[in-house]
């Protein structure tokens, strides 16, 4: 089982990087404004809600482990 404490060349710590600069959406996803409409707000915060418990999930899972030690 990978071990978040310890990384490793079999087991590596994987890093997600996020650019939040304004250019970024603009040019990858042709936001013109930072108004969303009302879907677009929806859409935002229920891919926020999935980021955020999918981190809660991650830690919750690695202090498991840690304490299994």
């Amino acid at each position: 089982m990978p071990s978040i404490a310890s990384p490793s060349r079999e087991d590596p710590l994987l890093i997600m990087a996020m650019d939040h600069r304004e250019s970024f959406g603009r040019v990858l996803f042709g936001v013109r404004d930072d108004n969303p409409s009302q879907a677009g707000r929806y859409d935002r915060d229920l891919k926020t809600a999935i980021i955020v418990k999918t981190a809660q999930h991650l830690g919750r899972r690695a202090a498991e482990r840690l304490s299994k030690r």
